[in-house]
């Protein structure tokens, strides 16, 4: 099972990774993140090294979807066909996954999300992206309360 957690910095996307996890609905939480953490375990993001993060990412999710294991990847996702740059591994090995939009009291709202997000990104980024934003026909909203606090 693929699951695709979609939203903006601070909206709660690893909070229901991590709740998938615990149910042990997933084995693994494979984050863009991860990618520019450091030997020493340091957060250092490299703005032109973009692109080749996210060809990283879907390596990832390939392998771990080829050798079976249920994978979720929460990530901005903010146009549609990022999500389907993923949604095809699962098509290809036959896999069920579902696209979630985490949805939070303040997945909306830019001044929270700043509050929120563990990157600092700008309120202005934040506006960009929510103004940029692709629904996606097959994405489930899924509330933050419901599903990682009842």
């Amino acid at each position: 099972m693929l699951y695709i957690i979609r939203g903006l910095q601070g909206s709660g996307k690893s909070t229901l990774a991590r709740d998938l996890r615990r149910q042990n609905k997933v084995d693994a939480i494979l984050e863009i993140d991860d990618f520019w953490i450091d030997v020493y375990g340091t957060y250092k993001y490299i703005h032109e090294q973009r692109e080749e993060s996210h060809i990283w990412l879907r390596r990832r999710v390939d392998v771990f979807l080829r050798s079976g294991l249920n994978v979720a990847v929460p990530e901005v996702f903010e146009r549609k066909a990022e999500v389907d740059s993923y949604t095809i591994f699962a098509k290809m090995y036959d896999i069920k996954y579902t696209i979630i939009m985490a949805r939070t009291p303040w997945h909306d709202n830019p001044t929270l999300l700043l509050e929120r997000n563990v990157h600092g990104v700008p309120v202005e980024r934040l506006l960009q992206l929510r103004n940029e934003w692709e629904d996606h026909p097959e994405e489930e909203l899924w509330d933050l309360n419901e599903h990682c606090y009842s």
